[in-house]
């Protein structure tokens, strides 16, 4: 199901904060295609299994806040908002998107993905009641720069760790914002990635909790160009 569809269009929403448009399993709250999406005020999802509160393909956000709350199987997982360009079609967000967890599923909660695109995330990601794979950005053919800030709660265990920025591939992976996660999470999970950068974002922070490692990384390129990486008590910096 999809709670709104549009196409080369310009979408105003205006909502509550809460439970706005609720959809079913497999459910989109709303999809849009050669648009933009304007939020005028808070604006609330409620997604189940394998759902998804806003699916933006070749499509622009506004600045605003979204929240979405997943209230489906604690087998399934679910998404906040899914960014699909074309090729080398650059995307930004500008949302601020916080992520609830209401089932406390174990299987995965997403705040974006971003699929084929050169990606810019502007805003606040917040994931909230996911100590098991809670993902504030995955990227998938896609290259993406944070510039905003992505926080998670702490994990149950390392082997199923939050991890912040994470790559399906070797596309590289920048931050140039701020990535806070808790106990025996992973800021960045990638091949390729950088941090900071000494001209325009020189305070660059990523910062995990005890147990935590700040970069993950194997067989790629690091680049540790300014900013700061910070650990908490048995924490690695950066993971090679």
């Amino acid at each position: 199901s999809i709670g709104i569809f549009a196409k080369k269009s310009t979408i105003n929403l205006t909502g509550t904060g809460t439970d706005d448009i609720s959809v079913g399993k497999d459910g989109i709250g709303v999809y849009t295609k050669d648009s933009d999406i304007n939020l005028l005020t808070d604006y609330g999802f409620q997604i189940k299994d394998r759902g998804v509160g806003l699916y933006a393909e070749n499509s622009e956000t506004s600045t605003g806040t979204m929240n979405v709350k997943y209230t489906g199987a604690v087998t399934e997982a679910g998404t906040g908002t899914y960014f699909k360009g074309t090729g080398s079609n650059p995307l930004t967000n500008k949302l601020d998107i916080n992520v609830n967890n209401v089932s406390n599923t174990t299987k995965g909660m997403i705040g974006i993905y971003a699929k084929d695109t050169n990606f810019t995330n502007e805003g606040k990601i917040k994931v909230t009641n996911t100590n098991t794979l809670g993902f504030g950005i995955i990227a998938s053919a896609s290259d993406v720069t944070n510039k905003g800030e992505i926080s998670l709660e702490d994990s149950l265990n390392p082997s199923e760790p939050n991890i912040g920025l994470y790559t399906v591939d070797s596309n590289p992976l920048k931050n140039m914002g701020k990535i806070t996660v808790g106990k025996n999470g992973i800021g960045i999970y990638g091949k390729n990635f950088s941090n900071g950068d000494s001209i325009t974002q020189p305070n660059s922070t990523i910062e995990v909790g005890e147990n935590g490692i700040g970069v993950y990384t194997e067989g790629g390129n690091s680049y540790l160009e300014s900013g700061n990486i910070k650990t908490g008590k048995d924490g690695v910096g950066v993971y090679i």
